[in-house]
């Protein structure tokens, strides 16, 4: 008969036994060489991008990273014909630099590392992707330029790199994304753009807020399949304007909180596509040309709020054909506004001015637009004008009842 003792002996060794056995499982990693899903440097370069991206401290569950030999099972990554087509890693635990092991992934079409704590620069080894399509990078810190190499992506149709923090001048190289549909960069530092940006003949939708641009290439009236071009929260004090007016298929125009001066660029009135036109928070001035009437049928939005325009709102623009929402709050504008805008399907917004109305039809237009469109009128021009001393403009207004 067996002891008790013995009994005590065998179980604890085979509880022993059974423990011994997780090390193991814990610790198992990736073998490339006995793997048959794709490449063993395919292969070899994911484990790098996983130790690169301080893969064993994820806190996300990303199953099959260094774990299994099955890689294309792995946790984001999709392949097609035996090799890596998508890898897609979003995630603020990752963390860590951009490898160079990324360009030795030759048949990756998709690279998406949004919204991660990874810093860049991009290496140029990224040039070797040559069949990339696109390249998603927002909100990571880039903190350097955009690698010349990024001209080799021949392929490429979208590159977002917004919130990147991308440093340097945009290289010459971009102008040979002839695919390129889509470029969308913002917060980052670039002073310039290069005029190969006229190349990009597919691309529809280019928007670059937050830069230290001042000046903007003519080269950008070539560009025409562009819909979507925004310059935002810039220092342009200039834009090409004859050129821009040129652009065919252009739908959406913005270059807001910028340092634009002079008056309304009128080569705009020329876009036959045209929907919305955004020029508020710059510095132009003068009159409201009563000629923007004449925008094309499709204008949906024009924004000049908070510029420096003066004098009266015209009354032809109570007429505009596309009865398109009309901004133009905050700006110096004074005297009556017209009667036409009794009748009128334009949204017209007047907060900020010095304007006024006696004309009760208008008056219920306005207040039913915007209900505090009185009280607001004269506040800031009549603090601008107390300190310089000049009064002059309020020989009109002065009698003619601002307020309620």
């Amino acid at each position: 008969m067996v002891g008790l003792n013995t009994l005590r002996m065998r179980l604890l060794g085979r509880i022993l036994g059974i423990l011994a056995l997780f090390p193991l499982a814990l610790s198992a990693q990736t073998d490339c060489t006995a793997q048959t899903e794709i490449p063993s440097s395919e292969c070899e370069a994911l484990v790098s991008i996983y130790h690169a991206f301080d893969g064993p401290h994820w806190v996300r569950s990303r199953p099959g990273w260094n774990q299994t030999q099955e890689p294309c099972g792995w946790f984001g990554i999709d392949c097609a014909g035996g090799q890596v087509t998508s890898l897609a890693l979003n995630g603020d635990d990752l963390v860590g630099v951009l490898p160079a092991a990324l360009g030795s992934l030759p048949a990756l079409q998709d690279l998406d590392l949004r919204a991660s704590n990874l810093v860049g620069p991009i290496p140029p080894e990224i040039g070797s992707l040559s069949q990339l399509n696109f390249l998603r990078l927002a909100e990571v810190r880039i903190n350097g330029p955009l690698p010349p190499e990024i001209g080799n992506l021949t392929q490429l149709s979208h590159l977002l790199l917004d919130d990147c923090e991308l440093r340097g001048p945009l290289p010459a190289d971009i102008g040979d994304l002839l695919n390129l549909v889509q470029l969308r960069i913002s917060k980052s530092t670039l002073a310039s753009l290069p005029p190969e940006i006229g190349n990009l003949q597919n691309l529809e939708n280019l928007r670059i807020t937050g830069s230290d641009l001042t000046s903007l290439p003519a080269e950008l009236g070539n560009l025409t399949q562009v819909q979507f071009l925004y310059f935002n929260e810039g220092l342009l004090t200039s834009a090409p304007w004859a050129e821009l007016g040129t652009l065919p298929a252009l739908v959406q125009l913005e270059l807001t909180g910028n340092e634009l001066t002079g008056g309304f660029p009128m080569d705009l009135l020329a876009l036959p596509a045209i929907q919305v036109v955004d020029l508020s928070s710059n510095h132009l001035s003068g009159p409201v040309p009563p000629e923007l009437v004449n925008f094309h049928f499709t204008l949906r939005v024009l924004s000049l709020e908070g510029n420096d325009f003066s004098g009266p709102v015209p009354a032809e623009l109570a007429a505009m054909m596309s009865s398109p929402t009309l901004e133009l709050q905050g700006n110096e504008l004074t005297g009556e506004i017209p009667a036409t805008f009794g009748t009128t399907s334009v949204s017209l917004y007047v907060d900020g001015n010095c304007v006024t109305s006696t004309d009760p039809v208008v008056r219920a237009y306005l207040a039913r637009l915007s209900p505090g469109w009185e009280q607001s009128q004269c506040l800031g021009i009549f603090q601008d004008d107390f300190h310089t001393g000049d009064f002059s403009r309020w020989s009109g207004v002065v009698g003619a009842g601002a307020g309620p």
